[in-house]
Order: structure tokens, then sequence, then C-alpha cells
């Protein structure tokens, strides 16, 4: 078995978390919808098998096993997270007061939602599922399915840990940070074999598929969509506050749809041409 070995340096950075009594200062207008519904780099996905899930008996949660090859689908994900400035973009266009929260680091300005000034490049929390869904519908895309996430993230047969291989080192992920708290999106250096970031770390993720434990006993090994229902949807991928463990590709927690979190956001993902 591997043995997870981690030398992670607690970074400095400005606590998001300070910025409650902060000012809103209006920003430059808007992009036109056309180019809004564009505005992340994404990436390709090919098609392919890969391990998801953890071994058996590897001291990890039983509902990571067994660890099984799944084969999904060619696809299109974002490369980073969605930032404040996209999600007010689509608060602005169709989202309106339904999709926002006031914890969120989005106010209004001359009634327009309005990113607070300096954290545009910050991942949008406090976002929930119908949120999530929301946005991502009206950018032209969905939320990822579990399998999808883990193979964007994984990208290989090897049942490695993290996207870029077993061990983490200090800024190659936004974890072990509650002091610090949330990073801009790309700030992390670590990358999946993809090009993805902050796949580990930064904000929890949401993804279309219900949670049950025991799923990978059951389910398909061909573009797994998730059980027909449950309680609570997967997310993935650790937060800020997240150790090693929390932050593994395999790791799977449930949500349920209507909460919202300090360290909970989404990309979203998009059918290959």
């Amino acid at each position: 078995m591997r043995h997870l070995a981690v030398t992670f340096l607690i970074a400095t950075s400005l606590s998001l978390f300070g910025c409650e009594g902060s000012t809103i200062i209006p920003t430059t207008p808007s992009l036109p919808d056309s180019l809004v519904k564009d505005a992340s780099d994404k990436v390709l996905i090919p098609g392919g098998a890969f391990l998801q899930g953890s071994v058996t008996g590897g001291g990890f949660d039983l509902d990571e096993s067994p660890q099984r090859t799944v084969v999904v689908s060619s696809f299109r994900i974002d490369v980073k997270e969605v930032t404040n400035k996209r999600y007010a973009q689509f608060l602005n266009s169709a989202g309106g007061s339904a999709h926002w929260d006031a914890r969120m680091r989005i106010g209004t300005v001359n009634g327009r939602y309005t990113p607070n000034s300096g954290l545009e490049e910050y991942p949008v929390f406090y976002v929930n599922y119908d949120d999530a869904s929301a946005f991502a519908e009206w950018a032209g895309g969905r939320l990822p399915s579990e399998a999808e996430w883990e193979k964007a993230a994984r990208g290989s047969n090897d049942g490695r840990f993290f996207p870029w291989g077993d061990q983490i080192i200090s800024g190659q992920a936004n974890i072990y940070n509650d002091v610090g708290g949330l990073w801009p999106t790309g700030r992390a250096t670590g990358r999946s074999p993809y090009g993805c970031m902050d796949q580990i770390g930064n904000v929890w993720e949401w993804c279309a598929d219900w949670y049950a434990w025991d799923y990978y006993q059951t389910g398909p090994n061909v573009d797994p969509p998730g059980p027909a229902s449950g309680a609570s949807h997967i997310i993935k991928g650790g937060g800020y506050r997240s150790t090693e463990v929390d932050g593994r590709c395999s790791e799977r927690r449930g949500a349920q749809p209507a909460q919202r979190y300090d360290d909970l956001g989404f990309r979203c993902v998009y059918d290959a041409p």
C-alpha cells in the first residue's frame, strides 16, 4: 500500500473571511452575454478508462471501495473553479436573487451584482446544488458526474492519490489553511494530468450524482450516472480546511442539495463536440 507522505507549509495569505464589512466598489461594465458564457478556459478530457476509488482494506472509507476500472466518454471541463466574477455575470444575466446569497462575496451596486473588490477571481461559495446547476445550464454545460470529475483529476490507471501523484508539497493545494482561507483560482501550483487547477483544496465541488455509500458495488462501469435518487449529492476535492486525506481524488462526501457552505463551490463540464 502507498503511504501518504505530505510536506505542507501553511501559506500566508489574505484572509477572505476578514472581509465581511468590505465596501463594494463598482467594476468595469459586464461582458456581452455571448462572451460571458464562454469566459472560462476549458480542456478536453478524452474518453477512456481510469481507476476510480480506493483499494479495499487500504484504510479509507468503505464508500470508496471496491476500486474499479471505469470508462467515461469524452467531455470538456472548466480548468478553474467558477469565480465570483463569472457568477456575478450569471446573476445579472439570468440568475437574479433566486440564486444569490448574502454571504457570497458578491453585492449589488446600482442594481447590478458586483463581486467585492479584490475578490473577483476567488471561487464563488455559498452556492447550493440548484444554484450550481442553474449556472451550468446558463453557461451551456452541466455539473460533472462523479466519474467525470475523478477522471479529470486522476486521468490514469495508476490509482494515484492526487492529480499529480502520491504526495503534496507546499503550494500544490490550498489545504490545512483554516487561518488563511481561500486563494484566488489558479494560485495553487498543482495540476491534473489535463491541466485542471484546484481540483484538490480551496473549495469542495458539487457533482451531479446522488450519493450512495455502496454505489461502487452496484453501479455500472461505463459512464456511471449515479443512483436514481437520494438525500444528498456528491461533493469532491476537499476545501481549504481539509487534510490531505480529505483532498484525495477518491474521497467522496454527500451534501444536501439546499446546503450552502463557505468552502463549497463548483466547476462545469460540457459535452464534447
